[in-house]
């Protein structure tokens, strides 16, 4: 996963922190149970973001109860650590398998591009879990396949300009957002424009990262393209973070507002002006 949609922690109080992170080792807890032990390597703190976004817009409730953690140390022989975490209901389960979803694609292509070894390790290490979700959930797998393989072809055309090749990937997360509800076209519109937006920012920001490495590999890169210039990419990477901001205003939030906007309104830019070099 990209690891870009996280929160400036130095600015969350000491609550919204321990909730954060109970929603952190819940999306580990979730991985495990349902996908086994292995998919819990690729646990992001984008996910994390997903399930608390989900459960502050669709869920009545949130329960707490005691991590038991056998990747920390300390816990003692039953396995207790001593954190909350928040039980696997439905938006963490989802938060799961998008997890999955997005880092075997992930993988997959850092082995189909690069032949990078963990790219291979990766996608061998979550295919049984994908095997279940497209039993589980088929008709959502195969759309976002279907985005990742329209991602695929306008990449090996390598003539998108930057706005073209976000498409495909913001396309994807806006499909997440309506796959979790079923509520009227109205009602999850902010939700589906906040995630569309996100997308674009992530893959924006990922390709600004990579623009480097991808002109010595000979790697598509809508960055790469003539006369792209910084300034060009500094407009589309904030127009895209401010959208999923102004989205987030539009949302009927039940818990955690100041977390969701920590993350989008500090965190993501704190991000974002690290990777542009530039000061905000």
């Amino acid at each position: 996963m990209f690891g870009y949609i996280k929160p400036r922690t130095a600015e969350l109080k000491v609550w919204e922190h321990e909730c954060f992170r109970a929603y952190y080792c819940g999306l580990c807890h979730a991985l495990r149970r349902r996908h086994g032990q292995l998919s819990t390597l690729f646990l992001s703190y984008d996910c994390t973001f997903l399930a608390l976004l989900l459960a502050a817009v669709y869920e009545e409730e949130e329960g707490f109860e005691k991590c038991r953690c056998p990747a920390r140390s300390g816990c003692g022989l039953r396995g207790v650590c001593g954190r909350q975490r928040v039980r696997d209901r439905g938006a963490l389960a989802f938060a799961a398998d998008v997890n999955v979803i997005l880092s075997y694609y992930k993988c997959a292509d850092n082995w189909a591009d690069e032949r990078k070894l963990h790219g291979l390790l990766g996608k061998w290490a979550l295919a049984g879990a994908m095997r279940r979700l497209r039993r589980r959930r088929g008709a959502f797998c195969e759309e976002i396949a279907g985005h990742m393989e329209t991602l695929r072809v306008l990449e090996e055309k390598q003539s998108a300009c930057p706005d073209e090749a976000c498409a495909p990937f913001a396309a994807l997360m806006e499909t997440v957002g309506r796959e979790f509800s079923d509520s009227d076209e109205k009602a999850v519109a902010p939700l589906r424009w906040l995630l569309y937006n996100l997308g674009r920012w992530v893959y924006l920001l990922d390709a600004w990262d990579d623009r480097e490495r991808d002109r010595k590999s000979g790697a598509f890169n809508s960055f790469l393209r003539p006369n792209t210039t910084r300034e060009d990419a500094e407009f589309l990477i904030y127009l895209s973070l401010n959208e999923a901001c102004n989205a987030l205003d539009l949302l009927d939030l039940r818990r955690n507002e100041g977390i969701l906007r920590n993350v989008l309104d500090l965190g993501c830019r704190d991000v974002t002006g690290g990777k542009l070099k530039v000061e905000r």
